[in-house]
């Protein structure tokens, strides 16, 4: 039996200093998938399943990727998807992206998730297919989503390691979440 639990947004992630220290150490990491089960400022586990597309736009925001590329099923998003009319989007600004109409257990919560993030950083990001990854990451494939110039907002540098330093010269961090499209956040699914 599933039962359909509330999906709440994420505002932290407990985990964040330990990420940090192994992404500056090298390390490939792997963080935030499915979701997670959200707890409060003590800890204590709630009822929900947190969206998982929205914990990595956290996650890529915290930890400064220059990219954050969500992978599914599908190699793009398309605009009047299941239509006639159908076709791909290649290229959009996170208001352009976020103005379409996109169903609310697959697409939508990606749409989300690289919006906000883009938005926020004034970095790109891509949604493609799980097998085209190196295709998604340059660029070549999927959909980019980059903020046009005045659209995005920052807060200055995102860590202290960041303070004082040429873009060029900062570690490319790319955030990759992949997985498949779901029909809603239910006990039990991905």
């Amino acid at each position: 039996m599933r039962r359909v639990v509330p999906s709440p947004r994420p505002i932290g992630i407990i985990e964040l200093p330990i990420i940090r220290r192994l992404l500056d150490d090298g390390c490939l990491v792997i963080a935030g998938g499915g979701g997670g089960a959200p707890v409060t400022a003590d800890q204590t586990g709630v009822e929900g399943v947190v969206d998982k597309d929205l914990v990595a736009a956290l996650l890529a925001e915290q930890v400064g990727a220059d990219l954050l590329a969500v992978l599914t099923d599908v190699p793009c998003v398309y605009a009047e998807y299941g239509t006639p009319r159908e076709h791909p989007i290649v290229h959009a600004t996170p208001d352009e992206l976020d103005a379409g109409s996109f169903a609310a257990g697959s697409m939508r919560p990606k749409i989300k998730a690289v919006c906000a993030f883009s938005s926020a950083t004034g970095r790109p990001s891509a949604i493609g297919a799980l097998d085209e990854l190196e295709a998604v990451v340059t660029g070549a494939r999927g959909t980019r989503i980059q903020p046009a110039p005045a659209q995005f907002h920052t807060g200055g540098p995102k860590s202290p390691e960041d303070e004082g330093r040429p873009r060029a010269a900062r570690p490319v961090r790319e955030t990759v979440k992949g997985g498949r499209s779901s029909g809603g956040h239910e006990e039990g699914s991905n």
